[in-house]
């Protein structure tokens, strides 16, 4: 009597009656009575996908079927064995070099041309119902966070419900109640810290994870993920503390024990002279900054009057920069032919290895070559796809996408001084760095952007340099239009595609800083 082995697999520990293992099983021992084969192994995978071959038991599998080469590979479906077409195939092709066919149980697959021809249908709709499954799944998951629903596991203290409409949604469960009241009264300041973390674990939840649970917006009663494309939405269940009360134990957790964070300008000051970072100090009331070594000394009185008037500068040399684009404009068609030639190698170069990798698959599947020769071969045909497909987006694109939201963005900043006064202070502090970076003081105490700041800022990333433009020979008022063309035009002429793209990126972080504010 011919041998067979029998292969089940579930994707999900809940499954529908009639997929279950058990009447998986149940089906490919009744056809193999009927075939007259004699089942002398049965493998089986609970909650592994189809979408690649690299699961436990298949691998078994295969291994006994090298070594043993029965009959017959059977499955209750061939989307048990496979939910893509390639991966399906080459299974398919191994096992019939052992002498091993596939047979499906409920299907009645016949073993001549047709049949090949009906499997290969079958694993390529069952690639494409999968496709489409988790293209359906991702869409929902878009909608219902969109909506304010949750879509994950319940975070601690919440448990998984359903609102009247069906959308999923968080509750408070009776513990949660108990983690709400501590978070409250940490937001007002009636408990510390350590009664917070003490409270914590009194509910089984260790520091390491009380710590993260007030950053989590969805506490707040807000959803902000990936699923929002990182955007805050309004949540359709209230959450345990205000957004009001998040951000201030957020702030408070930054609070030192002495002195308490500069409102404007903590972390963005450094020495002139021996470039470390400024320490703030209180004296009598009033909030000072100081190098360790004592080359500089200032108020925050001064350094705040000096950085107003350089945010005061920032829109007279956007309205120049937007003249400036033009000429960036023509600069850029050099870049945009060069990138049009390099994107038609790279499309050349992606339909040779297609084509390479069509005919090794054929060669491979009509036994021509073995089964190091096609995976080495095939690996490179597919990362020459991979890396070349992959090429950055065309200059033409970019440009016109960047300039487009450059001009966008500069409407937003015409008065940032005027914005900045509506700014909570630890908004304040990243809207800065944004604009500055780094801010060096000198022992003449004057306030200037670092020259070696990181280019994480707009003035870096601009190359600008406040100081040189409010310094005019000519003595004129630098808010005054007549002082600017001479000295950015030359600003202009150095500006690239990436000065120009990182500035967008700045200016669209400066935008979503302000409209969250």
């Amino acid at each position: 009597m011919k041998t067979a082995v029998v292969y089940t697999r579930v994707s999900s520990e809940d499954q529908v009656a009639g997929t279950s293992l058990g009447s998986q099983l149940n089906d490919c021992l009744a056809y193999a009575n009927r075939q007259g084969l004699s089942v002398v192994r049965t493998f089986s995978d609970a909650g592994f996908s189809a979408k690649t071959a690299n699961r436990p038991a298949l691998k078994e599998a295969m291994e006994f079927c090298a070594k043993e080469k029965p009959a017959a590979f059977i499955v209750w479906k061939l989307d048990r064995l496979s939910r893509n077409t390639s991966d399906g195939l080459v299974l398919r092709t191994t096992l019939k070099k052992y002498g091993t066919e596939v047979l499906s149980a409920t299907e009645g697959i016949t073993q001549d041309p047709v049949g090949e021809l009906v499997s290969t249908l079958l694993l390529s709709v069952a690639q494409f119902d999968n496709q489409q499954r988790a293209d359906r799944c991702k869409r929902g998951m878009i909608e219902t966070a969109m909506r304010g629903g949750w879509c994950h596991r319940a975070p601690v203290g919440f448990k998984l419900a359903k609102a009247p409409d069906g959308l999923p949604i968080l509750e408070i469960t009776p513990e949660g109640r108990i983690l709400q009241h501590a978070l409250k009264s940490l937001a007002a300041g009636t408990i510390t810290k350590a009664v917070y973390y003490d409270t914590c674990e009194s509910l089984g939840i260790p520091a390491k994870r009380a710590v993260m649970i007030p950053a989590r917006h969805v506490y707040a009663g807000i959803i902000c993920e990936t699923t929002t494309g990182g955007q805050p939405v309004p949540a359709a269940f209230p959450g345990m503390i205000t957004p009001e009360e998040r951000e201030a134990i957020l702030a408070n957790k930054r609070i030192q024990h002495r002195v308490p964070d500069p409102p404007e300008f903590h972390g963005l000051l450094v020495c002139a002279e021996c470039g470390t970072p400024l320490v703030g100090y209180r004296s009598k009331g009033h909030l000072y900054y100081k190098c360790r070594h004592n080359h500089v000394n200032v108020s925050n009185r001064i350094v705040g009057e000096q950085v107003r008037d350089m945010l005061d500068t920032l829109p007279i040399i956007m309205q120049a920069l937007a003249k400036a684009v033009e000429i960036f404009r023509e600069k850029a068609k050099i870049v945009i032919a060069h990138e049009r030639d390099k994107k038609s190698v790279a499309e050349k170069e992606v339909t040779q290895a297609q084509n390479r990798l069509d005919k090794l698959t054929d060669a491979y599947l009509d036994g021509r070559i073995d089964d190091v020769t096609y995976e080495r071969k095939a690996a490179e045909y597919r990362r020459t796809i991979t890396e070349k497909s992959n090429s950055p987006i065309n200059a033409e694109f970019r440009i016109n996408k960047a300039i487009t939201a450059y001009q966008q963005n500069l409407e937003k900043l015409r008065s940032p001084s005027a914005l900045l006064q509506h700014l909570q202070p630890q908004a304040r502090q990243s809207f800065l760095a944004l604009i500055f970076g780094l801010l060096s003081v000198s022992k003449d105490k004057h306030v200037t952007p670092c020259s070696n700041s990181h280019n994480n800022s707009l003035t870096s990333a601009l190359s600008l340099n406040l100081q040189a433009f409010n310094t005019k020979k000519d003595g004129q008022n630098p808010s005054h239009s007549s002082s600017l063309p001479l000295w950015w035009t030359n600003v202009a002429k150095s500006l690239t595609l990436e000065n120009v793209e990182a500035a967008v990126n700045i200016m669209g972080k400066i935008v979503a800083l302000l409209e969250c504010a």
